[in-house]
């Protein structure tokens, strides 16, 4: 399953790469991403924040079927550019 190209319809979203070379059986690696936490926002990023990551969890069960196991506001950041 390719989560970045099942919801490539999302502009806002960014899911990090995987590094094939650094991954086993027990251990998933993934790119690393420089983001901003919720907490570490403005309010009007906040609400704008919240808001992607509920389109995002309507999305994923209304739409794709794959869904983020851990969806909560520690598993995301938002980046420089404006994504989640």
């Amino acid at each position: 399953i390719n989560i970045t190209l099942a919801h490539s319809h999302i502009a806002f979203l960014r899911v990090p790469r995987s590094l094939p070379q650094y991954v086993t059986e027990r251990v998933l690696t993934l790119e690393w991403i420089d983001g901003r936490k919720l907490t570490d926002l403005p309010a009007k990023d906040q609400r704008k924040m919240v808001q992607m990551g509920i389109d995002i969890c309507f999305s994923q069960l209304l739409s794709t079927g794959i869904v983020h196991a851990d969806p909560h506001y520690g598993n995301m950041l938002y980046d420089n550019d404006g994504k989640l």
